[in-house]
């Protein structure tokens, strides 16, 4: 998935007010939205290249701020209720159902208490200021270093840090009083990322990489006496004291259960978990049951493989030999990320065949940053900007080759760059007839249902010829298979981390490394993992359903840029609005 993205807002990822080319009312509707939205979420402009909030550091997490929000979500659901349907064409119902479907989900939030219980684990291995701060300022992240003002503009919002630390402590003591606690897991894992950024002198700091991009002048050298207090006096003690606080007073509060159930309205809370990252309307039970049968039709096709391959007996010995093949390994990071940046040529020619509309931006592969590469995933990408300053980037995690094996080479890439991730959210930040939610919006199911989507596409680009990397795109297809069983089992079911960590290694090539950090990941982010393959199942099913019906005027090229041209959506609406389309190619329903 993109980046950093935080659990109470993954749907509106907003940006300044965007052209939106649709009814007057709407077009209000949406562009005072735009506006209310960026006040409380000002890194959300950063990410668009909308300077105006840069010295503000986000919230997220006090009573003031979630009022704010709550009050924000109720204000303009009643607006849209009050637009009248009928007058809206199928397009602008794409963006108003859209908009709907998210709001309503935080308003289900607030109103069932778990935006408040949410803000009382502000943070874990993989969400939190902690690590987006460092992400922000480490000087090739998304916040600008190029004018002494955007130098300023990021001291005053860094100087901010100390005080969001201290909400962060108050919640987790009002969380160890009432029961919302995180598991004592991932609380270990916070540890080593908040000790990473306790340095002996500003110059070994993260945080000193914008020092270098100051001008040699006299302001240059006050600006960089400015960093050395910042990081001296704020910087470093905040992270100090955080690591202080949850190894001495959280970590011996936290429980020994891992899923959400364990929690106050647990269950409750982890249907809206699946409601949120799948956008449809399934059950912890329903799922479970899809991923079993997914790994079951996944192990018969490994089997093929396995005999391609020339390996020799059942795929448990399969999985143990290929998890301990060096051929499969790559010789170091500069070897890998060549190899991952050669496939932007080897995928680009034949995208014209499968794709009517082409992204302009391009994209970079860089490895992951030291200081959070031991919690990250083995690829993730961050989208480009709106002004075409900033490529879009494909992260790599190079830390521990071990875990993205050469024959990963194809589907990984196909996932992360095109036509997956950056191929997606290239055109929708392109396309500015769009709302800012629908261009720069983030809704799990579909942005990470289209990315493994994607990775089936290289079947028809001859990608997958090679049976080494049709084995990756086996691998990572019933890794997600893998995440229904295993997500709903802790969350739902009652599994223990050992049990999540057992079946995936039973049922996969994954070591026990990768299993335990895959877990790991789960039990921080309940319903996430859901999202991938329930996306793409979904994506493929429409396909389906379209090419039966349309039989020979089925046009793939069409289908793909129909799914991409609204930006991002719920999978309902992108239901809704494939049906639309098919009936209108077969001439039964007039084109929108």
């Amino acid at each position: 998935m993109p980046a950093c993205l935080r659990p109470l807002l993954l749907f509106l990822w907003l940006a300044a007010p965007t052209a939106f080319a649709g009814s007057a009312p709407l077009a209000a509707l949406f562009a005072d939205y735009d506006t209310a939205y960026l006040e409380l979420n000002p890194h959300d402009a950063t990410s668009r290249g909308d300077a105006r909030f840069d010295d503000r550091l986000e919230d997220g997490i006090s009573p003031a701020y979630l009022g704010r929000e709550s009050k924000v979500v109720g204000t303009f659901l009643a607006r849209l209720d009050a637009i009248d349907r009928s007058t809206l064409s199928p397009r602008e119902q794409v963006s108003a159902d859209t908009f709907h479907f998210t709001l309503e989900l935080l308003r289900d939030r607030h109103a069932g208490g778990f935006a408040r219980a949410q803000s009382l684990m502000p943070m874990s291995q993989f969400n939190g200021m902690h690590i987006e701060l460092p992400q922000l300022g480490s000087g090739s992240g998304i916040q600008p270093f190029v004018s002494t003002d955007d130098h300023r503009r990021w001291l005053a919002r860094a100087g901010q840090w100390p005080a969001w630390a201290d909400q962060a402590i108050a919640n987790m003591r009002s969380g160890m009083k009432e029961g919302v606690v995180l598991p004592r897991v991932v609380a270990e894992r916070l540890l080593p990322q908040l000790a990473a950024h306790v340095v002996d002198a500003p110059e070994k700091s993260v945080f000193w990489g914008p020092v270098a991009k100051l001008p040699a002048t006299a302001e240059g050298k006050a600006l960089e006496a400015q960093y050395r207090e910042l990081i001296s006096a704020r910087i470093v003690p905040t992270y100090r004291k955080l690591r202080d606080f949850v190894a001495s007073e959280y970590l011996p509060a936290t429980r020994a259960s891992v899923g959400r159930s364990a929690l106050p309205k647990g269950a409750e809370w982890y249907a809206l978990d699946i409601r949120q990252h799948t956008t449809l309307r399934r059950d912890a039970e329903q799922i479970h049951a899809i991923g079993l049968e997914q790994v079951k039709l996944l192990h018969a096709e490994m089997e093929s493989v396995r005999d391609r391959l020339g390996y020799k007996g059942d795929l448990k010995t399969f999985f143990a030999a290929v998890r301990e093949d060096p051929r499969w390994l790559f010789a170091d990071e500069k070897t890998a990320l060549a190899a991952f940046s050669d496939m932007k040529s080897r995928v680009r020619g034949q995208l014209p065949t499968l794709f009517g509309r082409l992204p302009k931006a391009d994209y970079e592969v860089r490895p992951v940053e030291a200081y959070r590469a031991a919690s990250a995933a083995g690829g993730s990408y961050q989208r480009p900007d709106a002004a075409g300053k900033r490529p879009g980037v494909f992260y790599l995690n190079t830390s521990d080759l071990s875990r993205t094996p050469t024959f990963e080479l194809v589907s990984l890439s196909l996932h992360e760059a095109e036509p997956g991730h950056h191929f997606q959210n290239a055109l929708a930040v392109e396309n500015t007839d769009l709302p800012g939610f629908q261009r720069f919006g983030w809704v799990t199911a579909f942005g990470e249902g289209w990315a493994l989507y994607a990775e089936t596409l290289g079947k028809p680009m001859g990608l997958y010829d090679d049976p080494a990397q049709y084995l990756g795109y086996l691998h990572n297809r019933l890794f997600r298979a893998i995440r229904l069983v295993v997500d709903t089992g802790m969350h739902a079911k009652g599994w223990s981390r050992q049990q999540s960590i057992d079946y995936i290694i039973a049922n996969s090539p994954n070591s026990e490394a990768d299993a335990t950090a895959e877990t790991e990941r789960y039990i921080a982010w309940p319903g996430q993992a859901l999202a991938y393959l329930s996306g793409a199942l979904e994506i493929q099913r429409l396909r389906e359903e379209s090419a039966a019906t349309l039989g020979p005027r089925f046009d793939l090229r069409g289908f793909h840029d129909e799914a991409l041209v609204d930006g991002i959506v719920p999978l309902e609406v992108l239901g809704a609005k494939i049906s639309r389309w098919t009936e209108a190619q077969s001439g039964t329903h007039p084109a929108r």
